[in-house]
């Protein structure tokens, strides 16, 4: 419970309450003077400013991780085929220390450190979890290349002998492609979402909920937020209003728009017995 928001989360069947019984009970519990107000409480959507924040996040990492891993690619892989121009690469500064090893340590380090620090996050909060995610294959996985590489830079330092290979390329274009794959996942995701959103929209806001007696007759009807259907409610459905709810059809018998599901604009004629839905909107012929 948050005290100081007010506010409870309460786990419960679906199939024997809801959240308006449960409303209903800790109004029910408070008695003069001390008066107890119970409602749903409704999250708030998350903001189209958030999402274009989030995905220019994504993407200007991953221009900043290729701004340095194709230079490192291209002097890894691309100008020690092309000779004479990567020959200058080959270049020894000390012992079998080459300029191509110094320039792809230089061009690495960044992208390793800063541009993939959230891969160092997420592997110490799932660590901490006890948990294995992506982030910590990613970070296992360019570290080991990174490392290994820094151990070859030290032993080409140290021997005029030494013709190990660096793995800097690897480390940077995993990154790379590893940022590339979560952009292209937020833009999908936004994507989804709006959609999304744009149908939970067309739900009405409020039902017409009835009370029935013994008999089946009706003793009370009473216009509720649709948030508050609950299994086993009897709805009111009026002519040219929508269906906020999965149901199933108990009394009486009308036309139903389905061309949103199945692309038919004839109205669907539905009585006792049959099924609907909250995308479905109710349209009354004579």
């Amino acid at each position: 419970m948050d005290a100081s928001g007010k506010k409870v989360i309460i786990v419960y069947d679906p199939d024997l309450t809801g959240p308006r019984s449960l409303i209903e009970c800790i109004r029910e519990a408070g008695q003069s003077p001390s008066l107890y107000h119970a409602t749903l409480y409704v999250p708030l959507r998350r903001g189209e400013a958030e999402h274009q924040h989030e995905i220019q996040g994504y993407r200007n990492q991953f221009l900043w991780s290729c701004l340095f891993s194709i230079p490192v690619f291209t002097f890894s892989m691309i100008l020690p085929m092309l000779p004479p121009y990567g020959n200058w690469l080959s270049h020894k500064l000390h012992n079998m220390f080459t300029i191509g090893m110094l320039l792809r340590w230089l061009l690495c380090t960044p992208v390793q450190f800063i541009v993939g620090r959230r891969f160092y996050i997420g592997t110490y909060h799932a660590l901490k979890r006890g948990s294995v995610n992506m982030d910590v294959l990613v970070a296992l996985g360019t570290n080991a290349a990174y490392f290994y590489s820094v151990y070859s830079l030290v032993k080409a330092l140290s021997s005029n002998s030494f013709e190990g290979q660096d793995f800097f390329e690897t480390s940077t274009m995993l990154i790379s492609f590893i940022l590339l794959g979560k952009y292209l996942e937020v833009v999908a995701k936004g994507k989804t979402s709006e959609a999304l959103a744009k149908l939970i929209d067309l739900t009405p806001e409020t039902a017409f909920l009835l009370s029935l007696n013994g008999n089946g007759n009706v003793i009370s009807e009473n216009e509720i937020s649709t948030q508050l259907i609950q299994r086993n409610d009897i709805i009111k459905i009026v002519p040219g209003s929508k269906i906020p709810i999965d149901g199933i059809v108990v009394s009486g018998q009308s036309h139903v728009n389905e061309s949103m599901i199945t692309g038919e604009a004839r109205p669907i004629a539905k009585r006792a017995g049959d099924k609907v839905g909250f995308s479905f909107c109710f349209m009354l012929f004579p």
